[in-house]
Parts: C-alpha cells; structure tokens; sequence
C-alpha cells in the first residue's frame, strides 16, 4: 500500500538549491569588458564593465557587480568603470530579497598579460622551508613551551594550497605518551590592493592515545591545552609567516635585478613549486 502524502502548501515550495522561478527568467542579454587582460606589472588599469539583463519581473530583484572583493549595486543594464590593480576575478549575481534567494548570472576572471620587466621567481618545497623554520619554530617554542616537544616539519607546495604539517610528542620528557599530528593549508595571493596576503584554512588535529587509561591522566589535559595552542598558532601566525617567508626568497632570489626596489604582482602555485612575479617599482 502507498502511503500518499498529505496536503501542504510547503511542499509546492521549490527544494533548496532550486532555481527560483522568478530569477530562472533572467536573461543576460550582453556583458562585455575591456580590456580583457592587464599588464602584469601595471600599478592600476580601469576597466570598463558593460551589461544588458531582461526579464526582470519582480522590482525588487538587486544586482551586484564583484570586482575581487568589491562588491557594487547595479541597475539590470548599465555600465560601470572599476579600477583594479592586479589580475582578479569578477561576477555579476542577482539577489531576490523577498526570497533571499540569489543567481549568479556570469563570473569569470580578468587575466594578467606578459611585462616585459617581469621578473619569474620559482620558490620550492625546500627553499620555502629554509626561509619559514627558523620563525615557526620560534614561535611554536614561544608558545607551546614545555608543553611537547617537535617531532618534525613538512611544507608541501600544491596547486590548490601549501600544506603544512608539524607534528609533535606531547607527555612526560623521558616517555613521550602522544605523537600529535597537525596540519594546515595556506593560501597566499595579491588582493585587490596590490598586497600579498597568505589565508590559512583547514586545520587539522589528529592523535591516538595509547589507552584509555591516559584519557584521565593529567598529560590527556595537557594534551587539550597543547591543541588550543597549535590552533591558535595557525590561526593568527602562519599567514603572515609565510607571506614573510615569500618576501624574503623573492628579495635573495631576485638580486641584482630587484635590487632597488619590487613589488609581488603575482603567485601561481603547482606541484611541488611555486612562481612568484615580482614588479621592479624604479
């Protein structure tokens, strides 16, 4: 016997992730921007953002232009000039207050073009960690203490991020109890200010204790109050460790030509390596 299911108003309502009826009849029409590309070692170009939607029903629907991290309101048709100083993504939504619903409508990328007085510079796993060691371990004594003690470092340069795993024993300093295993994943890029910047994210904790008995010990306390400390190193340090980490190599590496004075322009990541483009600023 199938159970029919009983009458609701809610269930005529669209599933979340459904596109919204009202913003499903948009139609982007036109968006064009020019130029298409900017000059990699550029300190600003303006762009000029042109668009036509249709099929607006509802006068209550806004629309957003996002420029990097600039977000600016927008008629359904119009054009807008934004001034950008690095290669940086864009995306045209639509926002349906009464709904709070949203759709992105086109998103893409404005992409840096070759300057003739560019500089390449590759960074890899093992100049990135001659160049940060020495600081994190400091500030990981500075702050952990007597508390464990490092078992190891591991910088692992990737497309999508550069890992880092520290691991460490935790316990008494004769017969380590923990082997601790922590991670993170930063990130480092040019925001819209020209600035570079590294974003730390995914953190990651992982440790086996050996019985239940140590988990009403007082070194499993220890252990709780050793974490907290890991994170909070993560959290506030690492980023602008390795930003300075970066800075650093690209001045040792990039001598005599950047000698008098650079700028980061860029960061790309791969497997194992990094590129950095760095601008001369005389």
């Amino acid at each position: 016997m199938v159970r029919k299911r009983p009458h609701n108003p809610i269930q005529h309502l669209p599933p979340p992730g459904y596109p919204n009826p009202i913003l499903a009849k948009l139609v982007l029409d036109s968006f064009t921007f020019k130029p298409t590309t900017i000059p990699i070692c550029t300190m600003s170009e303006t762009v000029q953002f042109d668009w036509k939607i249709t099929g607006v029903e509802d006068v209550g629907i806004t629309f957003t232009l996002q420029v990097g991290t600039e977000e600016i309101s927008v008629p359904a048709a119009g054009g807008r000039s934004v001034v950008i100083s690095s290669p940086t993504t864009y995306m045209l939504f639509a926002y349906l207050p009464s709904a709070g619903v949203s759709r992105i409508l086109t998103l893409g990328a404005i992409i840096g073009s070759p300057s003739p007085n560019a500089v390449n510079i590759t960074i890899n796993n093992s100049q990135l960690s001659d160049a940060a060691n020495p600081t994190l371990e400091a500030a990981i004594a500075s702050t952990v203490g007597d508390k464990a003690r490092l078992a190891g470092i591991e910088w692992d340069i990737t497309s999508d991020g550069i890992y880092l795993a520290v691991n460490f024993y935790v316990g008494p300093t004769k017969v380590p109890l923990y082997l601790v295993l922590t991670g993170v994943t930063i990130v480092p890029f040019v925001n819209p200010q020209g600035e570079l910047t590294a974003a730390a994210s995914d953190f990651f904790v992982n440790f086996n204790p050996p019985s239940l008995w140590y988990l009403l010990s007082p070194t499993y306390v220890v252990l709780w109050d050793f974490v907290s400390l890991i994170v909070l190193i993560y959290q506030s340090q690492v980023g602008p460790l390795v930003e300075q980490a970066i800075t650093n190599l690209v001045q040792q590496l990039g001598q005599p030509v950047l000698s008098t004075g650079y700028r980061i322009a860029q960061v790309q990541l791969y497997q194992g390596f990094m590129v950095v483009t760095a601008c001369p600023t005389t």
